[in-house]
């Protein structure tokens, strides 16, 4: 429910929605999360998975939702390869971040 919610998400004060092709999108609620997220983005821009530039956003409470923010960066697609850039980016965050939660428990 959650997930479905934060996908038609806004942006704060905007009808711009969080999640758009070509980015990648990270919500979170504490900032040391944001703080935590960095260093993921960070690798991956210098693997050139992501673009140099990272949005810090609020979103527009949801029901049973508020206080979200959010990190948003362009995702480098590599058409020589058929995307596979893009695919390996989201993998590789995905896979930091379950080894984070996972060193967390």
């Amino acid at each position: 429910i959650i997930k479905k919610r934060i996908d038609k998400a806004n942006l704060k004060d905007t009808n711009e929605r969080l999640t758009i092709p070509g980015k990648i999108a990270i919500v979170y609620s504490q900032d040391k999360e944001a703080h935590e997220y960095m260093n993921y983005l960070q690798y991956l821009q210098s693997i050139r998975y992501i673009g140099p530039d990272i949005e810090w956003v609020t979103l527009n409470d949801l029901q049973g939702l508020t206080g979200l923010k959010a990190l948003r960066a362009d995702v480098i697609y590599d058409q020589s390869s058929g995307g596979i850039k893009e695919s390996k980016a989201i993998q590789k965050l995905e896979e930091s971040i379950q080894l984070a939660m996972g060193n967390r428990q």
